[in-house]
């Protein structure tokens, strides 16, 4: 009976972890082409920053039809979360590493963008090889 009630208890509870996921727009390994900072004019007359991809996201929302290869991240978020967002942006813009992106499904921050919701910055896969000159052989147990 612990069984049973232990499996139904995380099935409800993974079923609230997935109805609290944004079910906004999603630019998976995106890559950043632009990013404009705007002081004042946000939400409240708040700055904020758009960032905008290379390519549409999938499923934006339709306050942000005009404008589905961006997002907008409001600067004035309790916590500094809205600013990290933004320098993880300027770092895959500044490096060319790419980011997948999820939107909150809405136009919060300016009424047509979506507003941001997570931002993960993707990575190289595989082993980064730079060289200047000749690469040494590989030496036998190392």
């Amino acid at each position: 009976m612990q069984r049973v009630l232990f499996s139904v208890t995380l099935l409800a509870l993974s079923s609230m972890a997935v109805s609290d996921q944004p079910h906004g727009g999603t630019w998976k390994d995106a890559q950043v082409a632009d990013i404009t900072v705007y002081t004042t004019g946000g939400n409240e007359g708040k700055g904020y920053v758009v960032v905008t991809f290379a390519a549409n996201g999938t499923g934006t929302p339709s306050c942000a039809s005009g404008y589905p290869r961006s997002v907008a991240i409001g600067t004035s978020t309790g916590g500094g979360g809205g600013g990290f967002a933004a320098a993880i942006m300027q770092s895959a813009l500044l490096s060319g590493m790419p980011v997948t992106v999820t939107g909150t499904g809405s136009c919060s921050v300016s009424p047509t963008i979506e507003t941001v919701a997570s931002v993960q910055e993707t990575g190289r896969t595989g082993p980064m090889t730079m060289s200047s000159g000749p690469v040494p052989p590989s030496q036998p147990g190392h």
